[in-house]
C-alpha cells in the first residue's frame, strides 16, 4: 500500500513484486498513493513459495530510475551479511545518480529482509503450525 515497492533477490535473479502505482500528468510520472491521487485503496498482495537465502527489498517508489536492477544486485551482494550497510549503499548510489540528474534523493528509503530458515515442514494452511486446536467459542460478558 502507498508507494512501497517490493523486490526479491534469488541468486542473481532481482524481481519486483509489487506494482508501480503511479499516475500521469503532464509527461511525468507521480507517485499516485503517496500523493494521496488514488481515490481507492488497493493492497498489493501475493502468495510465494520462499526459500533460504531470499532477500526482500523494500524501498519507496521515488527511487524509481535512478538504479538498475543490476546496481542493486551488486551492491547488496558486496556484503550480504550487513543488510543494514547493504541499504546504506543502496541509499548512497541512488542519491549519488538523483543528484547527477538534478533531483533531491532525501526522500529514498530501503529496507532488507533475508529469510534465515525456514520450518522443516511448511503446510498449506498456516493454523495446521499450531495442530488441531479447537476454535474457541465467542466470548460472552464474564467469559474467562
Amino acid at each position: 500500500m502507498g508507494d512501497t515497492l517490493v523486490f526479491r533477490l534469488r541468486g542473481a535473479e532481482f524481481e519486483q513484486l509489487s506494482r508501480d502505482h503511479v499516475t500521469d500528468l503532464g509527461g511525468y510520472r507521480y507517485p499516485s498513493r503517496a500523493l494521496g491521487m488514488d481515490g481507492s485503496v488497493d493492497i498489493d498482495y501475493t502468495h510465494i513459495a520462499l526459500k533460504q537465502g531470499d532477500l526482500f527489498l523494500f524501498t519507496t517508489q521515488g527511487v524509481r530510475g535512478t538504479l538498475l536492477p543490476s546496481d542493486y544486485v551488486r551492491l547488496i551482494r558486496q556484503d550480504a551479511s550487513d543488510l543494514d550497510a547493504a541499504c546504506e549503499r543502496l541509499a548512497n548510489e541512488a542519491k549519488q545518480r538523483a543528484q547527477e540528474r538534478s533531483y533531491g534523493g532525501d526522500q529514498f528509503c530501503f529496507q532488507l529482509v533475508r529469510i534465515d530458515e525456514l520450518p522443516e515442514e511448511v503446510t498449506e494452511h498456516p493454523g495446521q503450525l499450531y495442530g488441531d486446536l479447537p476454535i474457541p467459542p465467542e466470548l460472552a460478558p464474564g467469559s474467562v
